[in-house]
C-alpha cells in the first residue's frame, strides 16, 4: 500500500502542478487578448480589467483547494478496486471541470461587459492573407525525416524481446510499442498541421509577415521533433525500469518528469516566440488586430463556418481545431474515439478481472482448465512437474497481467521462480504452487479450506499419472 500511495502522490503532485501551470498561463495576456476576449489597449490598463485578474486569482484558489479536498478518497482506497476506479472516473471528471471553470467563467462575464460597454476594435473582422507571406509560409521547417530516428528508438526493445524470445513479455511490450508508434503518427500529424496553418497576418508590412511565419512554422516543426525523442527515450527507459529492473516506481517517475520536460519546452517555445513577434513588431506602425471574439467559444473554442482552415492560430502560437471545418470535425471525432478507447480500455481490464473469481475445472487428466475475466489457461496433466503448497509469493512484476493489493492474475515474472502464470487472492496463504514443463502456475481461493480440498484433488492427478 506504501509503493501504491508514492506512485498516487507522485501523479497527483503533476497533475495539480499543471493545473497551476495552466491558470498562470491562461491568465496572462497576449495580442490584446486576456481571457478570450479581445480588447483595446486602453481598456487591458484599466481599473475594470485589474478586478477581472484578481476575481480570476480568486476562482484559482478556490479550484485548487477543492482540487486536493477531492483527492482524499483515494488515500482510504485500494488500486484498482471497483470503488476506486469508479472515483478515478469521477476525479477526472472534476478536475477537468475545476481547471476550465475559472477560465470559461471570466471568459463569460469579460466578453458580455465588452459588448455592454463596446470595447471594440476598430479593425475589422475578416482580413485579407498577406500575398508575400503566403508565397514563402512553407519554407525553412526542419526535416520530418529526423522522426525515423525516433521510430527506431521506439522499436528497439520489441526487437530486443524478439531476439531473445522473451515470450511472455511480447503481448504487454507490443501493445505498449503500438501506442509509442501511434504518438510518433500524432507527432507527424501535428508537424505537417504547423505546415498547413492559415497565414497569419501581423502587420501591413510584408518583411514582418514573412519573418513571423517563417518562425512559427520553423520552431513548432522543431517542437513535434524533439516531443517525437523525448516519447519515445520516455518509453525505451520505462522499457529498463520495467523488464529490465523490476522497477515500476522508476517507470512512472520517468513518465511525470517526462510530461514536465514537454511542457516546459513547450512554455519555451511559445515564449521564444513571442519574443521573436515582439521584437519584430513593438515599433512597428502598421501592426494589425483583429477581434474575433464572435467565433471563439468560452474563448477556447474556435468555430467559424466561413473560414475552411481546419486549424487556426491565436495569441501567436497557440493551435485550436476549427470546430465548424470539415477537417476540424474528422479530427476532433478521432481524438474523441481514440481517447475513449484509452480510457475505457484502462477502466475496462480491472474492472472485468474484478468482475469474477478464477475457476479450476479438472474434467479429465488431459483438460484442466482455469477460466477468469481475462487470461484464461489451460495445462495437461501429463505437463506437470511437482505440485507443492507455499505461504509466500516472491516479488515480481506482471508482464501481461494484473497486480493489485487484493489479487495477482494472469502473466508475472517472480524474482525465485521466473515467468509463469498466477491466479491468487494476496495475503490469504497458502497457495498452490503447480511446476509445468514450461512455467508455472500458482493458484489458490480466498478460503483457506477450499485451497487445501484443491490441492488434495491435485495430488491425486499427480499420483494418477505418475
Amino acid at each position: 500500500m506504501i509503493v501504491e500511495l508514492i506512485i498516487l502522490s507522485f501523479v497527483g503532485l503533476i497533475l495539480v502542478l499543471t493545473e497551476i501551470f495552466i491558470w498562470y498561463y491562461s491568465g496572462k495576456e497576449y495580442d490584446n487578448i486576456i481571457f478570450g476576449v479581445t480588447l483595446p489597449t486602453d481598456i487591458l490598463k484599466s481599473r475594470d480589467i485589474d478586478l477581472f485578474r484578481i476575481k480570476y486569482k480568486n476562482l484559482c484558489y478556490v479550484c485548487f483547494f477543492i482540487t486536493i479536498f477531492s483527492c482524499i478518497p483515494f488515500v482510504f482506497s485500494n488500486f484498482y478496486s471497483t470503488f476506486f476506479l469508479i472515483y478515478l472516473f469521477v476525479w477526472i471528471i472534476i478536475y477537468t471541470f475545476l481547471l476550465l471553470f475559472p477560465y470559461i467563467l471570466i471568459n463569460r462575464q469579460l466578453y458580455s461587459l465588452k459588448k455592454e460597454k463596446g470595447w471594440f476594435l476598430t479593425t475589422a473582422k475578416v482580413i485579407t492573407i498577406d500575398t508575400v507571406a503566403s508565397k514563402f509560409k512553407n519554407k525553412k521547417n526542419v526535416s520530418p525525416y529526423w522522426l525515423i530516428g525516433a521510430v527506431l528508438i521506439a522499436l528497439f526493445p520489441i526487437t530486443i524481446e524478439v531476439i531473445f524470445k522473451h515470450s511472455l513479455t511480447l503481448n504487454l511490450l507490443f501493445f505498449l510499442t503500438v501506442i509509442s508508434l501511434i504518438e510518433k503518427a500524432f507527432s507527424l500529424f501535428f508537424y505537417n498541421i504547423t505546415k498547413k496553418l492559415k497565414t497569419k497576418t501581423y502587420s501591413e508590412n510584408s518583411d514582418i509577415n514573412v519573418t513571423l511565419n517563417w518562425e512559427r512554422q520553423r520552431i513548432w516543426s522543431l517542437f513535434w521533433i524533439v516531443f517525437a525523442y523525448v516519447d519515445s527515450l520516455t518509453f525505451l527507459c520505462s522499457y529498463f525500469a520495467i523488464f529490465k529492473l523490476n522497477n515500476i516506481i522508476l517507470s512512472v517517475i520517468i513518465y511525470c518528469l517526462t510530461v514536465t520536460i514537454i511542457i516546459i519546452f513547450a512554455s519555451y517555445t511559445f515564449s521564444k516566440f513571442k519574443n521573436t513577434e515582439k521584437e519584430l513588431t513593438v515599433n512597428d506602425d502598421k501592426a494589425i488586430l483583429v477581434d474575433d471574439d464572435e467565433y471563439w467559444y468560452w474563448g477556447m473554442f474556435y468555430c467559424n463556418p466561413n473560414d475552411k482552415s481546419s486549424f487556426v492560430s491565436r495569441g501567436g502560437s497557440k493551435v485550436t481545431v476549427n470546430f465548424a471545418s470539415t477537417g476540424g470535425k474528422a479530427f476532433m471525432c478521432g481524438t474523441l474515439i481514440f481517447t475513449l478507447v484509452i480510457i475505457i480500455g484502462a477502466l475496462f481490464l480491472p474492472l472485468a478481472l474484478n468482475s469474477s473469481d478464477p475457476v479450476i475445472n479438472i474434467s479429465n487428466p488431459k483438460d484442466i482448465t482455469i477460466n477468469t475475466s481475462m487470461y484464461s489457461t489451460s495445462f495437461s496433466g501429463k505437463d506437470v512437474v511437482s505440485i507443492s503448497l507455499i505461504n509466500n509469493i516472491p516479488d515480481g512484476i506482471h508482464t501481461n497481467g494484473i497486480g493489485t493489493d487484493e489479487y495477482s492474475r494472469g502473466n508475472f515474472d517472480l524474482d525465485k521462480y521466473g515467468q509463469g502464470k498466477l491466479y491468487v487472492f494476496n495475503n490469504c496463504p497458502p497457495y498452490i504452487y503447480i511446476k509445468l514443463k514450461d512455467g508455472y502456475i500458482i493458484y489458490n481461493y480466498k478460503d483457506k479450506n477450499k485451497t487445501l480440498t484443491l490441492y488434495n484433488k491435485l495430488l491425486k492427478l499427480e499420483k494418477g499419472l505418475s
